[in-house]
């Protein structure tokens, strides 16, 4: 298993949480080692955003072939970016990784209060749409889809890339009345969120809460690099705007 920089964790209050979002380096150990396959090189395919002209009009559309190997199923790999977070892996692909370094996905709580106790209102360097949504994409940035891991980060003793770069996979179900939920549930079985997932526009989908935005977040669109922002996603589906991290231990004794 690496020893490089990129499986560096860092202690917030007593949860040990991976400084960087799970590059494509690190990923890349995890199947040589278990021979692990993703759902999207099972289903032979996944979701990729993609632009019709020089960064304008971008739209969803299904690219066959498209992986983690392959993210933009354009058959250019990730020989490019190794550095980059992993992406196109759904919720089982990223806690079989997690098990495999001996830890697990955050709660979207836990996340929600990592975030709070490192992000400051400081923070405006990050990668995320510089334009409208989905029309136009200046990627003043310097990226028009992900960047590598860490490359806007000034503080070291942070986590990277909580805001922007791509969205984070947690263990909470997502249910549409999440608020009403937890205001009935007790203590200790409120940090864990809600027991099952709805979503009344997808009534048979079972998702999961991500957090923290993505590239495709913008000002006029979605705003997800906020810490209150609580999306979903179909937890059998990778995407190429969805990541994770690691962490270990629970913040509460």
């Amino acid at each position: 298993m690496s020893e490089g920089n990129d499986t560096n964790t860092i202690p917030i209050g007593s949860l040990e949480v991976m400084k960087y979002e799970v590059t494509n380096t690190l990923f890349k150990e995890f199947t040589d080692a278990t021979g692990y396959i993703t759902a999207a090189e099972k289903n032979g395919g996944s979701m990729v955003f993609v632009f019709e002209s020089n960064h304008e009009n971008g739209k969803w559309e299904y690219r066959q072939g498209a992986s983690w190997k392959d993210p933009l199923g354009n058959n250019q790999g990730i020989k490019k970016r190794m550095y980059h977070p992993v992406v196109q892996v759904n919720y089982e692909d990223a806690c079989a990784f997690c098990e495999w370094m001996h830890m697990r996905l955050p709660t979207a709580a836990e996340w929600q209060y990592i975030f709070q106790k490192t992000m400051t209102d400081t923070v405006r360097h990050f990668n995320y749409w510089q334009g409208i949504f989905p029309f136009n994409n200046s990627a003043d940035d310097g990226f028009l889809y992900t960047s590598p891991v860490g490359y806007f980060q000034k503080n070291n003793s942070a986590p990277a890339d909580l805001k922007g770069n791509v969205w984070e996979w947690t263990q909470d179900y997502f249910h549409s009345n999440r608020t009403e939920i937890l205001n009935e549930m007790n203590r200790i079985e409120r940090r864990q969120g809600p027991p099952k997932s709805f979503d009344p526009a997808d009534p048979y989908i079972e998702k999961r809460v991500i957090c923290g935005g993505s590239f495709l977040c913008a000002e006029n669109y979605c705003r997800g690099y906020t810490s209150h922002v609580l999306q979903s996603a179909d937890q059998a589906t990778g995407s190429v705007h969805i990541g994770f991290r690691c962490v270990r231990s629970p913040i509460y004794p």
